[in-house]
């Protein structure tokens, strides 16, 4: 089995069958409650890194709970609280976040 997340998958297939057609079922994720957010936020890096309630609320400001989204700041939010080698993500943080993630969907 696999699950693909994304915005938009390339469904172009350069062979005879498509798994896009036969094998996989589509699925769309409707975007979560606050809880849920928080939880996919929180839970997976528990006891490594600490989110800031600032930090969190901002990321339900700016998702509003689409999963891709939340994923996106997140994984900038990490990879600049490490570059300021803490072990806790602030509202600066995810600040900054979103302005790469708002660059990076500008390029596209």
């Amino acid at each position: 089995g696999v699950v693909l997340a994304g915005v938009a998958i390339d469904k172009a297939w350069d062979r005879e069958e498509s798994p896009w057609y036969n094998m996989f079922i589509e699925m769309p994720v409707p975007p979560l409650s606050r809880n849920e957010a928080e939880q996919l936020i929180r839970q997976p890096v528990a006891g490594f890194y600490r989110w800031d309630d600032a930090a969190m609320h901002r990321i339900w400001q700016i998702s509003r709970g689409y999963p891709h989204r939340i994923q996106q700041i997140c994984l900038e939010a990490v990879n600049i609280m490490l570059d300021h080698e803490r072990r806790r993500v602030t509202l600066a943080d995810v600040e900054a976040a979103c302005e790469r993630v708002q660059r990076s969907d500008q390029a596209l």
